[in-house]
């Protein structure tokens, strides 16, 4: 288990840093030396890592390193987890305690994630949107889906919202143990289901389909996902130039658009 290491000057991380998302990393650890930036970025398999050293290498400078210990990294990397608030909520990691953070209001429900190797910690500005237009539309009742769940914490967040029975799915079944944790510690077992199947072989219908992953896998998903919702979808995971694309196969409306750093979010409604 290795990981990637890119350098850049402070005013592009940004923009690596989305590349980088992009690519399918799931942790990115900023370092300082002496006026330069260093990246640290952790991928599921060395593979990715690999390919986006392919991709990155011709406008910064990237070395693969290899750690020898993936538990290692992990440990290393969530040193630099923080609490954070996001739409009423406040999400933390396991060995958090929100009472003593400073900036966590009174009474604010929480989410404990334990981000393993799984995308979703809170922090990226996609898993902020999509938290924030779920608010807006999950509410007692709902019936929602989750595609490419990840480490579970949109189904969490939609249980905690009132929704009486969720879906959660994802194709990588080590993830999904990373997710059913995360739920259990959560105590929404009753109302969340996780399993691995492929949206495109679904039969049941929701009131809600969330998707919260990059464009590149949901380029492929938009059908199917429209095709499973009856009231709304949430769709986050893509740049701001890239949604017309997003929208160019399916038949539905767009309620509201947001975005964060670059990163954009929109609740659609099927078209009657």
């Amino acid at each position: 288990m290795g990981v990637l290491v890119v350098r850049i000057d402070d005013m592009e991380l940004e923009a690596c840093s989305d590349w980088l998302w992009q690519l399918g990393a799931t942790a990115i650890e900023e370092r300082s030396d002496g006026g330069k930036l260093s990246l640290f970025v952790g991928f599921g398999h060395d593979d990715l890592a690999l390919e986006a050293r392919s991709v990155l290498g011709e406008r910064w400078p990237c070395r693969f390193e290899s750690t020898g210990d993936e538990a290692a990294w992990r440990d290393e990397w969530i040193k630099w987890i923080e609490p954070i608030q996001v739409a009423g909520f406040v999400v933390h990691a396991p060995w958090h305690n929100p009472s003593l953070w400073a900036d966590a209001p009174v009474g604010s429900p929480e989410l404990s994630i334990d981000p393993g190797r799984a995308f979703g910690s809170g922090h990226h500005p996609t898993t902020r949107l999509a938290l924030t237009a779920m608010r807006s539309i999950v509410g007692p009742g709902a019936r929602v889906l989750d595609v490419g769940c990840g480490t579970g914490i949109l189904s969490i967040a939609a249980a905690r919202l009132g929704a009486k029975a969720v879906l959660g799915i994802d194709l990588d079944y080590d993830i999904l143990e990373v997710a059913d944790a995360n739920v259990e510690a959560n105590g929404v077992a009753d109302q969340v289901s996780l399993r691995t199947d492929d949206v495109h072989d679904l039969t049941e219908c929701f009131d809600i389909v969330v998707a919260n992953i990059v464009i590149g896998d949901l380029m492929g998903l938009m059908p199917a996902v429209v095709d499973r919702a009856d009231s709304a979808v949430v769709i986050s995971g893509f740049l701001g130039d890239q949604f017309e694309r997003l929208l160019g196969q399916v038949n539905i409306d767009v309620a509201e658009r947001t975005s964060l750093d670059g990163w954009g979010c929109a609740i659609l409604t099927p078209t009657n």
